[in-house]
């Protein structure tokens, strides 16, 4: 059975508390992601709390949500936050939720630095709370049937894979934290994370990091980024991420290359996810296939089939797809990449640290 679709069986009789009140969550930050969570929240039925940021008064009456006027009070009034704030805050806000007993939910990544993160990781573990990292990619229905074609085999084992994202700029004042790599991780820390995360999800731990940034000089940061990952298991992973896409273009491709086979995936394309076997004699492809997009009664946003498995795991204690655990390892390989860059030399990550 599918994730969404246990999900939401489970949820149907276990949403609610024995009172019959909804599930309370908290979203502190009212920016893009912030709003893309609320509309997802309001989605799975939840009783939502805002606070945070210039749109935090509208987004509340967008999704008819109760506003608050400081964090406190928000998480005095909810049994998880969602943390939704820019990168260099998630620290600060998580601890805050977790020193009262909040669970915690936050956008990826955990946190601009492994340090931060790991205090993130270490605080909930102390309060006895549950972490959740929202590692969207990891619910995108392509993203996750190629890591099933992988695991069922149909193309070997992974020798190289290919991951890019390309994007136009943000749209953002030159001043704004995006464009500050200290608050923000930069391209590699807030757009390549999505295929680091990937990368370590589909073919495990990472040794090796070599990774260079460039600038086409519409932003006063770099624009796009290269970095190649050495595998523990020998497999090669290439990223490539970039901001300098003509607007609206976002574009996001993968192609992984196995011992008997090659799997591929183009957003641009509209055919699915096309996978390419070997055989002694002959070549054979086959489709794998995906849920038709108009279905959209059955098959839920990534965004909200993130926050429904979240859910769940609040509700009955299941584990998530993604966990904490996975996310510091996600922060520890964007950092040597951004060390390599500083470097321009590889970075090895010892056996201790992956």
């Amino acid at each position: 059975m599918a994730l969404e679709e246990s999900t939401r069986r489970t949820l149907s009789t276990t949403e609610q508390h024995e009172s019959g009140a909804p599930h309370a969550v908290g979203i502190v930050g009212s920016g893009f992601i912030g709003r893309e969570h609320a509309l997802s929240w309001q989605k799975l039925g939840v009783a939502l709390h805002v606070y945070g940021g210039a749109q935090s008064q509208q987004l509340a009456l967008e999704v008819g949500a109760q506003h608050h006027d400081t964090m406190a009070s928000l998480i005095a009034a909810v049994e998880t936050v969602d943390v939704c704030t820019p990168t260099h805050l998630h620290r600060d806000v998580a601890l805050a939720a977790a020193a009262a007993g909040r669970n915690v939910i936050c956008e990826k990544p955990l946190a601009q630095s492994v340090e931060a993160a790991q205090d993130i990781a270490d605080a909930c573990e102390a309060a006895g709370v549950r972490l959740f990292v929202g590692q969207v990619v990891r619910y995108f229905p392509e993203y996750a049937k190629a890591r099933d074609a992988i695991r069922e085999g149909k193309v070997g084992q992974i020798a190289v894979m290919r991951l890019a994202r390309e994007s136009f700029a943000p749209q953002r004042a030159p001043e704004s934290w995006l464009f500050d790599d200290e608050r923000s991780g930069g391209i590699i820390g807030d757009l390549m994370t999505h295929d680091i995360d990937y990368a370590l999800w589909t073919a495990g731990p990472v040794v090796r990091v070599f990774a260079k940034v460039t600038s086409s000089g519409q932003l006063p940061v770099a624009d796009h980024a290269f970095a190649v990952l050495t595998h523990e298991s020998g497999a090669l992973t290439h990223l490539t991420a970039s901001w300098a896409q003509v607007a609206p273009r976002f574009r996001t491709r993968m192609d992984i290359a196995g011992t008997t086979g090659m799997l591929t995936y183009d957003s641009e394309r509209s055919a699915p996810i096309l996978v390419a076997t070997r055989a002694k004699d002959s070549a054979q492809s086959a489709e794998v296939g995906l849920p038709a997009r108009t279905v959209t009664s059955l098959v839920d946003d990534p965004f909200t089939a993130q926050l429904r498995d979240f859910l769940r795991g609040i509700v009955t204690g299941a584990e998530a797809r993604s966990t904490a655990i996975e996310s510091i390892a996600a922060v520890r390989v964007a950092a040597a990449a951004q060390e390599s860059v500083r470097t321009a030399r590889a970075v090895e990550l010892g056996k201790d640290l992956r």
